[in-house]
């Protein structure tokens, strides 16, 4: 009867709900991405990975000669060339007024001819009147001859040496240019303009030998004899130039240049215009045909790297390996297969 009764007690506590009940066991919680939150994602892909550098290459000449003035106070009268012409040596360049040095040598001159004319006549009159006492026995005095002769003889050699310096200032009227090559450089020629000492009138630059020079960091991967690809942008192509000694190339260093590398065409140069600029492919790794993902959607946390991806919705974390790290990738060795989503 007692066992009766606890049944009965017991049934009554379970259907009224008085019994204690054991807690529900929590399940993992799931990032679950919502179907209106956009997420960016980019695909695993395979193809080439680049790690190169594209410094600026500028155009230099290997000679160049510059023209000077070497007086000043001199009238320009003419400029006879253009920024950009085509010169051979000896062409004039410029033609100055010296209406003074002119002026002087036309009066020296005419001066010299007059002393000339006259100690002729006085060799003449020298010898007539020697023959004239000979021939009447009369004492003959030449001493007059001889001091005429010698105040001639040294005004003639005043005036030559200084003919000669005024022939040289005079010379200096025309400026000739002293290689072949292309003017690179010229003053600023306007009406009234006057010579300053030892002035620069104009650059000439031998266009016959080309070179580029690299004066940026990446120079110092790049050694005497080793080959780059350079595109022009100008000529819209590519070159492949070798780095060269610009002490055997005889190049004209310049203290501003510090320690630039120098490059020269491997063939026939092209007709480059002045100035022009160039970018030098320097290649410090490339693997081809490769796994890859840009660079911004692996993670590296000290020695592991992963990337986040989708799966079923949910954001995971996936470890991957990778390889050559390039510009704008990173090559995936294991850990991802192609066309699969990555999360950026």
């Amino acid at each position: 009867m007692k066992i009766f009764l606890v049944a009965v007690i017991f049934g009554i506590l379970v259907l009224s709900g008085c019994l204690p009940e054991e807690p529900p066991v929590m399940q993992p919680p799931a990032v679950i991405i919502p179907p209106s939150r956009r997420v960016n994602t980019v695909t695993v892909r395979r193809g080439d990975v680049m790690h190169m550098a594209r410094p600026t290459a500028q155009q230099i000449s290997g000679l160049e000669a510059t023209v000077l003035f070497p007086l000043g106070g001199y009238l320009i009268e003419e400029l006879y060339v253009d920024l950009g012409d085509e010169v051979t040596e000896g062409d004039i360049i410029l033609r100055v007024a010296m209406p003074d040095i002119i002026e002087e040598i036309e009066e020296l001159e005419s001066r010299r001819t007059r002393l000339i004319h006259g100690r002729n006549q006085l060799e003449e009159r020298f010898e007539l009147e020697l023959r004239l006492a000979e021939q009447t026995g009369t004492p003959f005095d030449d001493l007059s001859f001889i001091y005429g002769r010698l105040d001639v003889d040294a005004e003639l050699v005043v005036i030559e040496d200084r003919l000669a310096t005024l022939y040289e200032i005079e010379a200096t009227r025309w400026l000739y240019a002293p290689v072949s090559g292309t003017i690179v450089q010229l003053i600023n020629f306007f009406e009234g303009m006057t010579t300053t000492p030892n002035s620069r009138i104009a650059t000439i630059s031998d266009r016959t030998e080309v070179f580029f020079m690299v004066r940026t960091t990446e120079r110092e991967h790049m050694h005497i004899g080793d080959r780059f690809t350079v595109s022009l942008t100008i000529l819209d192509a590519d070159f492949i130039m070798e780095v060269v000694d610009p002490e055997v190339e005889g190049i004209p260093l310049r203290s501003e240049w510090g320690d630039a590398r120098f490059l020269a065409f491997t063939s026939t140069p092209p007709a480059v215009p002045p100035n022009a600029l160039g970018s030098v492919n320097i290649i410090f790794g490339e693997e081809r045909d490769v796994l890859y993902i840009p660079i911004d959607t692996l993670h590296v946390n000290e020695d592991r790297s992963f990337v986040y991806i989708i799966e079923d919705g949910i954001r995971s974390l996936r470890m991957v390996e990778p390889g050559l790290f390039g510009n704008n990738f990173v090559e995936i060795r294991s850990g991802l297969e192609e066309g699969e989503e990555v999360i950026r």
